[in-house]
This record gives structure tokens, sequence and C-alpha cells, in this order.
């Protein structure tokens, strides 16, 4: 069996080792070494495309990561504001008790 690189590289000798043989499939072969080059194309085309998409994926977990870190800094400081509240309150509260005893 030939590879398809082999009858690429050389294929004028296999063209003319096969009419040897009365056998003519040079049409053929041609059609297999172009069939050949577009399955390298879009095997090149596909690694391509899978190559941005990795690319876009690592981006949008970059970018859903850091959103996530600035809602969790933005949840610390309502959550501080509201301990502040909440001692302002008690405060309040204890102060409140103090003057009506």
């Amino acid at each position: 069996m030939l590879q398809v690189s082999y009858i690429k590289d050389n294929f004028s000798s296999v063209v003319s080792n096969l009419k040897k043989r009365n056998i003519d499939f040079s049409k053929q072969l041609h059609e297999i070494t172009e069939l050949n080059d577009l399955r390298k194309k879009i095997q090149s085309e596909y690694d391509s495309i899978l190559n941005e998409s990795n690319t876009l994926q690592k981006k949008l977990e970059y970018y859903l990561n850091l959103e996530k870190a600035v809602r969790q800094k933005n949840l610390k400081v309502n959550l501080y504001h509201l301990n502040l509240k909440l001692k302002n309150y008690m405060k309040s509260l204890i102060m409140s008790l103090r003057i009506k005893t």
C-alpha cells in the first residue's frame, strides 16, 4: 500500500509504474492527492478554530473569576457596613436602656 505522501512526492514515477502494468490511475491518484491536501487544510482550520475556542474559554473563566472576586469584595464591604450599623444600633439600644433605668 502506498502512502499519500509518497504518491504526492513521487507522482510521476508512481503513474509510470502503474502504466507499465497497463493501468492508468493518474486521474484517481491526482484526485487522492487533492483530497489529501483538502483534508490537511480542513484539519488546519479545525485546529485553528479549536485553539481560538480554547483561548476564549480561558478568557471567559478569567473574567468570571474576576467578576466573582469583585462580587466577593462588594459583599465584604456590604457586610462591613451592616456590622457597623448593627454595632451602632446595639450602642443606641444599650444607651436607651441605661437612660430608662
